[in-house]
């Protein structure tokens, strides 16, 4: 194995936490710590007039259900979000509350300013490549891409 190899894990779990480790400090006075996350799919999926179901969210982030319904009510609880049964009586909807629609807005202002930091002196080509080859990557790694729901939303976004 080339010396190489190792700095491509190296650097990819370093900027992963220190890209989560300083947006949740950013992000301190939400109390949301890692979650926030969460509210911006919420967002997303009303922004594009479509429901979301915490099944959705789980499958999206690859949390395990009954680890998805603490953080659910942990963030129903803390007032961002309501659930809401679906049309299926055995789905809930998830929705923002007045807090959370704020909050995103917070959310993304400091998503933003991360992402100018992390970017700083690339082009916007090469932040478009870079975009690009994470997306590639992360198929790559994707057990089961055609079927994979983060890559089917993120391809609804546009």
């Amino acid at each position: 194995m080339k010396k190489t190899d190792y700095f491509f894990s190296l650097y990819f779990g370093l900027i992963d936490k220190m890209y989560l480790q300083t947006l949740t400090v950013e992000l301190e006075f939400t109390q949301l710590d890692k979650y926030f996350i969460i509210l911006w799919i919420i967002e997303e999926s009303e922004q594009s007039k479509k429901t979301i179901s915490q099944q959705n969210i789980a499958d999206l982030l690859k949390i395990d259900k009954a680890g998805m319904v603490r953080i659910i009510n942990f963030l129903i609880k803390k007032g961002y979000i309501i659930r809401e049964q679906g049309t299926d009586k055995r789905s809930y909807v998830l929705l923002l509350t007045r807090k959370g629609k704020k909050t995103v807005v917070e959310i993304g202002e400091a998503i933003e300013n991360m992402n100018n930091e992390a970017l700083m002196g690339f082009s916007e080509e090469e932040k478009r490549q870079f975009i690009y080859l994470l997306q590639k990557s992360y198929k790559n790694l994707s057990k089961n891409p055609e079927s994979d729901f983060l890559l089917k939303f993120l391809e609804n976004l546009g």
